[in-house]
């Protein structure tokens, strides 16, 4: 991620969302969570409450949030 940004992966688009707990929730799913800031220049569609999805998203858009980043092994 710190180097290819989101990605969708299996996806056809990469999901976003703006309620900390569940993208928390959601990024555990693989492992410990990291939680990315995004600028406001990231080109998103709204498809519901709090979750847009967008077809990448650079890593120059990308800031990590969350405290917990040296316990998932990422120190950016």
């Amino acid at each position: 991620m710190l180097e290819d940004g989101l990605i969708p992966m299996s996806r056809q688009m990469v999901h976003l969302t703006n309620v900390e707990q569940e993208a928390l929730v959601v990024g555990q799913r693989k492992g410990p969570a990291i939680v990315f800031c995004l600028d406001d220049t990231v080109d998103a569609e709204p498809v519901a409450e709090g979750i847009w999805v967008a077809r990448r998203v650079g890593v120059n858009h990308l800031t990590i949030q969350n405290p917990f980043r040296f316990e998932s092994g990422v120190s950016a």
